[in-house]
């Protein structure tokens, strides 16, 4: 009885030491674990795996390509103006995929262009990375479309007038006007009635010469080489002011002195 109480005492004893034993070591872990200065123990945070890429099925991937050349109008027509903007092109676009390589993309235009292409090329690889995200195929999947581009619109720009040309017009005409009661006297000092126009070059020089004229039934050629004479002699003030633009003048003349305020200009 005794010894039986003895050996009971002994384990329980026994029990309650490895329990305090235990119980630093615990503690140990816990400190280790908890941050300096915490409170509680830290918790470790394990972050959750990354999603499984998604499948993309072959009519998937042909919806997906014939949606991309509307989507890019703007920027292909960019592409266009910069490479091949006079003639309408035809555009072959393959796309490959294959598990865990990248997308596989050919822009093939007719006729011809390889910048064109690589212009093309750039901005739907770009795009169409993008609308697959994660997605690929169980296995090798492929797909074409074919789509235009038009030529870029020929916009017929009217011609400007030449500032330093009208200013040349300008000139000549004041200068013709200076001297238009010695023409009138080409024409029998002036008694033929009717109107004459002048049909005149203005020389790179600034000098003038007669091409041609228009006048009253017969006056002969005596006028023509009056008024042929007159031109080449009239100072126009251009004479000194560089290399002038070749153009032709018309001035219309009254022959015979006209009432006050009824001249021909």
């Amino acid at each position: 009885m005794r010894l039986t109480t003895a050996i009971a005492i002994l384990t329980l004893c026994a029990s309650l030491a490895s329990a305090d034993e235990a119980v630093p070591s615990q503690r140990a872990v816990e400190t280790q674990v908890a941050p300096p200065g915490a409170g509680a123990p830290a918790r470790a945070r394990i972050a959750p795996p990354p999603p499984e890429p998604r499948l993309i099925t072959q009519p998937e991937l042909e919806t997906l390509v014939r949606s991309l050349p509307p989507i890019l109008r703007n920027p292909h027509q960019q592409c266009v103006s910069r490479f091949q903007p006079d003639r309408r092109m035809v555009v072959r676009m393959l796309v490959r995929l294959r598990p865990g390589m990248p997308v596989d993309l050919r822009m093939v235009t007719r006729p011809r262009n390889p910048q064109l292409e690589q212009c093309l090329q750039q901005w739907t690889q770009r795009a169409l990375v993008a609308r697959l995200g994660r997605r690929m195929p169980q296995g090798s999947i492929a797909t074409a479309t074919s789509f235009p581009l038009e030529a870029e619109p020929v916009v017929d720009i009217p011609p400007q007038p030449n500032q330093n040309a009208v200013g040349v017009r300008q000139a000549i005409e004041r200068a013709l006007a200076g001297q238009r009661s010695i023409f009138r006297r080409c024409f029998a000092g002036g008694q033929v009635a009717g109107v004459a126009t002048l049909r005149i070059q203005v020389q790179s020089d600034g000098t003038l010469q007669l091409m041609g004229a228009s006048v009253p039934p017969d006056t002969g050629t005596a006028p023509l080489n009056c008024l042929a004479q007159l031109v080449a002699t009239t100072p126009t003030g251009l004479e000194n002011n560089g290399l002038i633009a070749q153009q032709t003048v018309e001035w219309t003349i009254q022959l015979m002195e006209p009432m006050p305020g009824t001249e021909v200009r």
